[in-house]
This record gives C-alpha cells, structure tokens and sequence, in this order.
C-alpha cells in the first residue's frame, strides 16, 4: 500500500477519507479554495479596469449574480461598491 506522506502510516485510501471528511465536517478544503478565489477578485476589482462580469467569468463564475453573492459574502459589500469605495 502506498503511503500518503512520509512517515504518517496514511494509506492512499485512507487519505481520500480524512480529505472528505474535512470537507463535510468543516469544510476546509472548499473554503480554502472559496477564500482563494475571492483573494483574487479582491486583486482584480481594484487592480485592473476589467468590468465586474468580466472578472466573474475569469474566475470561473457562469453566473454573475453567484459571484456578486460570493463576493459581498466576504467582503461585506458587491465588487462594484468595493471597487469605489476602495479603488
């Protein structure tokens, strides 16, 4: 059986199973990931002149009104208030 990592008796198998574990229990694979994304909205409302639904799509979004949600989720205002306010 291969190992997960060096030293840490981690079947493949059983690594798959903690990683989804995390995943339904706390979430944090998906959120890292989420707060990835959104770390790099934040750098594209305010360092570039890219309209907002042309960040949306760069980032993967097929719909603008999820990626406004997703945004003011963590920022606590819609790209485009935040790109005034802060731009």
């Amino acid at each position: 059986m291969s190992s997960y990592g060096p030293g840490d008796g981690l079947a493949t198998h059983d690594a798959g199973d903690v990683l989804a574990d995390m995943t339904i229990e706390d979430g944090a694979p998906c959120r890292f990931a989420h707060n990835t994304v959104i770390a790099a909205a934040v750098e594209l409302v305010l360092g570039t002149q890219k309209s907002i639904t042309e960040i949306a799509l760069d980032l993967g979004f097929e719909n603008f009104g999820n990626f406004s949600t997703a945004f003011k989720r963590h920022t606590g205002m819609s790209p485009k208030a935040f790109r005034r306010r802060n731009g």
